[in-house]
């Protein structure tokens, strides 16, 4: 009994290290989730309550037509009450904003769906998803390869490393994602001008950004200005 007293005091501190740490990472694994919730599987979640709220409408010709052209296929066309975007679902319906719909006129709007339909036919969110799983372990293996000094003492040191690890992963991540996904964005509306046309795509822009964001680009996409001044270099 004294024995087991002793044995468990003396590994009581690497206990409570290891429980310390655990916690650490689990508190910053939710937060990473959290995150990559909030682009990746919030958005689609959302859709799926929308879609339900959605009016089926009738394709209209020629966006069968352009479906046919650009070698894609969607299963329906629903317009969203409350919808401030155009998109297309992971079970290939479209999503139509009802405000987007009614200020757009046909032209405009096929070259919304041209857009759209371009990210599908380039399989964009696959690429999305394969890069970011493989960017994802450069940062880790840099930190793995990394030595670092007892800083007063291991537990702290670990905490501490921990955390500048995960900081610097999350940092690199939207780094490195956020030019991708431009890129991608820029590559829809060149493949999607080829189909409805450049004026189209772009005065359908100018209709759909507020005046004060033509020059402020997000996280998934480049300014409004930026992406009119690609396409102004394109030929139709």
């Amino acid at each position: 009994m004294v024995v087991t007293t002793f044995v468990f005091l003396r590994s009581f501190p690497y206990f409570l290290f290891k429980l310390i740490l655990f916690f650490v990472h689990l508190a910053l694994n939710i937060l990473f989730m959290i995150t990559y919730s909030r682009h990746f599987i919030c958005p689609n979640i959302k859709l799926l309550l929308l879609s339900r709220k959605g009016l089926e409408i009738p394709v209209p010709e020629e966006i069968v037509k352009l479906q046919k052209e650009m070698g894609v296929r969607i299963k329906s066309l629903k317009v969203v009450d409350g919808l401030n975007t155009v998109c297309i679902t992971l079970w290939k319906e479209v999503l139509v904003g009802k405000r987007i719909l009614e200020a757009l006129t046909r032209d405009e709007f096929k070259a919304v769906l041209a857009h759209e339909f371009a990210h599908q036919k380039g399989k964009h969110t696959i690429w999305r998803v394969l890069l970011t799983i493989s960017l994802f372990f450069i940062p880790i293996f840099s930190w793995s390869n990394l030595c670092f000094p007892v800083l007063i003492n291991m537990l702290f040191t670990q905490v501490i490393i921990t955390i500048l690890a995960y900081t610097s992963i999350f940092a690199f991540m939207v780094v490195m994602m956020t030019p991708i996904d431009w890129i991608l964005e820029l590559k829809a509306d060149k493949n999607a001008a080829k189909y409805a046309g450049k004026e189209n795509i772009k005065s359908a822009l100018l209709k759909l950004t507020p005046k004060e964001k033509l020059e402020h680009p997000t996280e998934t996409h480049p300014s409004t200005l930026e992406r009119i001044r690609k396409l102004d270099k394109l030929t139709e």
